[in-house]
């Protein structure tokens, strides 16, 4: 991994997955942290500007960009002023109040890899230096010309606007004439107003009304902003002249 602010590369450490880094191998590079194989980080404590996590940190987060996804501090959006190392490490951030129940997102990166013949997948964290085996279960015996894929990357926002209601499970923009099921599977994320900082996949959609795959914490109102994106939960592997497409789910980690 090249380091910028060293101007200097080092090398990784042993990753363990089962197969090789051969032809075949394939791997995406994602902004979100993972620390311990997933996206949605969980803390043990709270505070006033303060996450208390049950995460060995090896490396300063200083500017990076944390954002709150669910529980007390939902909506928070800003950056990590300083971290302790080590074991249970403490990020203080730029504002906010958290608590047990606050599950947050980390912009510290994550590369994630799939070995020669697809018989290891795993991802590596920068935040904590670490790699988190994952499952292969379901995948064929892969050839070597494989390419791991997401489509988080592919535009910042397909679609965006304001809701006019919303429900337990919906969220609804009566000003649009959606086709039937053009956003399904995509994610919906509330920027600002109600339910602000909430990321959901949407199950399908009618004209105005998406249905989201599971229920609002906060259910989104009239003052709700929204973006629609491609799902950060989902990954592809594809090629080898195969026909199959098999798709990664990071959150249940199943294929």
């Amino acid at each position: 991994m090249y380091e910028g602010d060293e101007d200097s590369w080092i090398q990784l450490p042993a990753s363990g997955l089962g197969g090789t880094f051969g032809a075949g191998a394939c791997g995406e590079f994602r902004a979100l942290g993972a620390m311990g194989g997933t996206f949605n980080q969980t803390v043990t404590a709270g505070g006033v500007a303060s996450l208390t996590t049950n995460k060995t940190i090896v490396r300063s987060l200083a500017g990076m960009r944390l954002r709150v996804i669910q529980g007390t501090g939902l909506g928070f959006d800003g950056t990590v002023v300083s971290n302790t190392l080590g074991a249970n490490a403490v990020i203080t951030t730029s504002g906010g109040s958290f608590g047990a129940d606050t599950v947050f997102q980390l912009f510290s990166g994550s590369l994630w890899m799939a070995t020669a013949g697809a018989v290891g997948f795993g991802v590596y964290d920068r935040a904590t230096n670490a790699w988190t085996a994952r499952s292969v279960v379901g995948l064929p015996a892969w050839g070597t010309d494989g390419q791991l894929v997401s489509t988080i990357g592919s535009a910042k926002e397909f679609a965006t606007g304001q809701a006019t209601a919303g429900a337990a499970t919906t969220l609804t923009n009566g000003a649009k004439a959606w086709g039937t099921n053009m956003w399904a599977n995509y994610q919906v994320r509330i920027k600002t107003g109600t339910g602000a900082g909430q990321i959901r996949t949407i199950a399908s959609n009618t004209g105005t009304v998406l249905t989201v795959s599971a229920a609002w914490a906060v259910n989104p109102d009239a003052t709700s902003v929204y973006a629609i994106e491609g799902n950060g939960d989902f990954m592809y592997l594809l090629g080898n002249n195969a026909v199959t497409l098999y798709r990664y789910q990071i959150s249940t980690n199943t294929w």
